[in-house]
């Protein structure tokens, strides 16, 4: 019985799918503390804040986007 070339063992794509919720939130979680500081830092209340937990989303969505694009092919 051959392997398919595609094949990965089942480990690692669950390990993959593990990943995912922690991308949904420790980008936006690290962006919400830097931002935080920043705006400390700058007394710019909220503005870097809010900039950061959406550049953290952003990342958070693309790294999901890309894990599910890596190993979610079933066929």
């Amino acid at each position: 019985m051959k392997k398919k070339k595609n094949s990965r063992h089942p480990f690692v794509v669950v390990g993959a799918f593990v990943m995912i919720p922690f991308l949904f939130v420790i980008p936006p979680l690290m962006g919400w503390l830097v931002g935080s500081w920043l705006d400390q830092k700058l007394f710019s209340f909220p503005f870097f804040k809010f900039l950061f937990i959406g550049i953290g989303l952003i990342v958070g969505v693309r790294e999901v986007y890309k894990i599910i694009r890596q190993f979610g092919d079933f066929s």
